[in-house]
């Protein structure tokens, strides 16, 4: 068992998590928790009596994630120390749970386990710092995206699991069915989960797959922890009194115009504010086409490669303005400009250049996702965790909050890119290491 447990391999593993616990650790070592809406959560929890009066009072005025800021007012209400704790542990399970959903969609542990664990962990943090400021650090925050987003991952792993045809270990419910009711509660995160599970439902069908009763379980318990926070009769309160206190022009909006205003936020964060996960994104395409020896899908895995690797080094247009009079550096960069408040913005032509452009750029990024794996499922995956990415923040166009929520609101978006570089950096490995095999099993042969 010792042999096992510290043999090369799993102590490399160990110590890039406890470097990444560290990392953690050190990120939330100042946390948020005097902003308003810390102040209000940690005076709700007093006691057992008055926390539930609370409860039922936010529910019937303010909404349904009753779960997420119950967390909230408890720890706000402990030793700072212990939520700074339990916070690098979230993170560490978030990108462990990551790691496992690789492992399960390559069918094995990869020899190279430890370069694909240091490459999820690298690209999580390139995250930008103001979305980790508001989702890691802010206590408030933690509980409604970092916590809700690490339960989404976990509790898609009993899903993918099934749709590969691997077993699910009843014991194993113990930590999946928690992870579902907190990720449910939180619509962002709820959202995405029972959509993507929904689909891996469905292919566990075609295949032929049993579902079981646990797992089924599983399933309807999302949708019904889903629909009771969407549906509580404080959503409908807060979303007028949010109307009037941040937006009372977001009525005037028709759905379209909401599409194209949430579209265009969008686009900045992934284009502008995250442009490095992009470049990764892209680069490992433009990588993954030259090794498949495919022209057709070089040329066009160079249009995001390109883009994006402007996107990087455009702040240095004073280099390109002293080289050229007319200033290609600030031309180049009205192509990455997305207005993003308001009728005047949704009605200027001109607007809608940029955003055209990063809505080409999107789509192509998610064709050349499907066909840069050998494994049709695993195609089918990665493709709908980018595209559910892209929806968690698009979502936000029907709400009126969508400019007060600030950064906090990509957290899910940048996690699922962060999955999806990470599972097309496994790819190239994956790739190498059946070449490899192939590789020696030739030359046994042919001796």
């Amino acid at each position: 068992m010792k042999k096992i447990l510290f043999n090369k391999k799993n102590l490399i593993s160990i110590i890039t998590i406890l470097i990444l616990f560290l990392i953690s650790f050190i990120v939330t070592q100042k946390p948020i928790n005097t902003e308003g809406d810390d102040i209000v959560y940690r005076d709700a929890f007093n006691n057992i009596s008055t926390f539930v009066i609370w409860s039922k009072g936010f529910v019937t005025t303010w909404g349904g994630r009753i779960l997420a800021l119950s967390l909230a007012t408890i720890f706000l209400n402990l030793n700072i120390n212990i939520f700074i704790i339990a916070n690098a542990l979230a993170i560490v399970a978030l990108v462990y749970g990551i790691y496992k959903i690789i492992e399960i969609l390559n069918n094995k542990e990869s020899k190279y386990k430890n370069i694909i664990l240091f490459s999820i962990m690298t690209v999580f943090l390139l995250i930008n710092k103001y979305v980790i400021k508001y989702s890691v650090v802010w206590v408030t925050g933690t509980f409604n995206y970092l916590w809700p987003t690490t339960a989404m991952v976990i509790a898609m792993i009993p899903f993918i699991k099934k749709s590969k045809g691997q077993a699910i270990k009843k014991v194993e419910y113990l930590l999946y069915i928690p992870s579902t009711i907190l990720a449910a509660n939180i619509e962002q995160t709820g959202v995405v989960l029972f959509v993507f599970i929904t689909i891996m439902v469905i292919m566990a069908k075609i295949d032929k797959i049993k579902i079981g009763k646990a797992l089924l379980i599983d399933y309807i318990l999302t949708f019904i922890v889903l629909i009771v926070s969407l549906k509580t009769p404080g959503n409908s309160v807060r979303y007028s009194a949010e109307v009037l206190r941040w937006y009372q022009d977001f009525e005037m909006l028709s759905l379209f115009d909401k599409i194209v205003q949430g579209g265009s936020v969008l686009l900045n964060h992934i284009m502008n504010e995250s442009s490095i996960i992009l470049l990764v994104i892209s680069s490992v395409l433009l990588y993954i086409a030259i090794k498949d020896k495919e022209k057709n899908k070089m040329i066009i895995s160079c249009i995001p490669f390109i883009y994006s690797l402007i996107r990087v080094i455009i702040p240095f247009n004073v280099l390109f303005s002293r080289i050229c009079s007319d200033d290609i550096g600030g031309k180049i960069n009205e192509l990455y400009t997305f207005k993003t408040y308001g009728p005047d913005m949704i009605c200027n032509p001109e607007n809608y250049i940029s955003i055209i452009i990063g809505t080409f750029i999107l789509i192509i990024i998610a064709v050349l996702i499907f066909l840069s794996f050998k494994d049709n499922k695993k195609s089918i995956i990665y493709t709908l965790l980018y595209l559910a990415g892209i929806c968690a923040t698009l979502s936000l166009s029907i709400s009126p909050t969508i400019f007060a929520s600030s950064y906090r609101i990509y957290f899910v978006t940048d996690v699922l890119n962060v999955f999806v570089a990470s599972g097309l950096i496994s790819e190239i490995i994956s790739r190498k290491e059946n070449k490899k095999y192939l590789g020696k099993r030739r030359i046994i042969y042919e001796k």
